[in-house]
Parts: structure tokens; C-alpha cells; sequence
């Protein structure tokens, strides 16, 4: 785990009466997977600027391309076994978009990409902070 990207992710992104919670249980091995869960409801909706659950990946990806260079790389968050690595976007993208479950892509200091899945209804998140 990346202590120091974590710490900037939930003290930028996550409501502020949150972040102290979320903090602490994403640097606990036992309580992890629980904040990993509770992320996207912690997420702060002042910096949302896309969120659907019908677009295609895609579609997606051209949206995300406006916002962030696909080439760098990203810190991954989600209940997988790429939680805690910095991989290069198209990789982590490719197992978001795969995978079930919460996923939480950190590009950079101001774009996080999300996805959540409940019974195959997926939702597609950006947060975006100038």
C-alpha cells in the first residue's frame, strides 16, 4: 500500500466527516476490505462530473482521455488483487472494467475513476478537482 497516496486520495475526494474513518481503515489489514466498500459512498459529489451505469467502456475511456493521459499510470484501490499497486492505466482500466466489485483508479493528485457493481448493474464514476 502507498500510505502517502491514500492519504492525498481521501483527503481530497472523500467527504470531510469521513475521512478520518476511511483512513484509518484502509491502513488496517483487518478493516481494509470494509473501507474499500464504503468508498464510493464517501465519495465527495461536489467534484463528480460523470456517473452511469449504461455507458460502454468505450464510450468511457474517450470521456476519462479528456481528463487524463491513459500512458501514466494509476494507484488502484478495490476489493482485487491489484488493491494497493500502482500499474499503468490501460492495465488497471482492463481489470476495473472486468472485474466485479468496488474499484477505485487514483490518476494523478486531481482524477479518481470509480465503478461499483451490485447484481450486474455496474456504475461508471469520475471525480474530478481542479
Amino acid at each position: 500500500m502507498e500510505k502517502e497516496i491514500e492519504e492525498k486520495f481521501v483527503n481530497t475526494f472523500i467527504v470531510k466527516d469521513k475521512r478520518k474513518r476511511i483512513l484509518f481503515e484502509l491502513c488496517s489489514n483487518k478493516k481494509r476490505g470494509d473501507a474499500v466498500q464504503k468508498l464510493l459512498g464517501a465519495l465527495d459529489d461536489r467534484y463528480n462530473v460523470f456517473r452511469d451505469s449504461k455507458v460502454q467502456e468505450d464510450e468511457f475511456l474517450s470521456v476519462i482521455k479528456k481528463y487524463f493521459d491513459i500512458n501514466k499510470t494509476c494507484y488502484v484501490i478495490a476489493d482485487d488483487s491489484i488493491d494497493g499497486k500502482v500499474l499503468p492505466f490501460k492495465t488497471s482500466y482492463n481489470y476495473m472494467m472486468q472485474s466485479g466489485g468496488v474499484y477505485v483508479l487514483v490518476c494523478g493528485d486531481n482524477l479518481v475513476i470509480a465503478k461499483e457493481e451490485y447484481c450486474y448493474n455496474t456504475t461508471k464514476l469520475m471525480y474530478f478537482k481542479s
